[in-house]
């Protein structure tokens, strides 16, 4: 996750906003509970988070954080 991204996020959400355009932003790499709100309240909206659902204790908990 490279948090100097979360600009290009912004970018492209703000366009797909002004010219109401239907595209997906997704976000894949290094998401967890952190990154995936800052992903979201920067406008993605897909997330793939492999390592911190497979590696948590509890998958299930893990990806209704995730969500949240």
């Amino acid at each position: 996750f490279l948090k100097e991204m979360l600009e290009k996020v912004r970018t492209a959400a703000t366009w797909r906003e002004e010219e109401k355009l239907d595209f997906q932003i997704e976000v894949d790499g290094g998401v967890n509970v952190e990154t995936s709100k800052l992903s979201r309240e920067a406008g993605a909206n897909i997330l793939v988070a492999g390592t911190s659902a497979f590696k948590a204790p509890d998958m299930a908990a893990e990806i209704a954080l995730l969500r949240k």
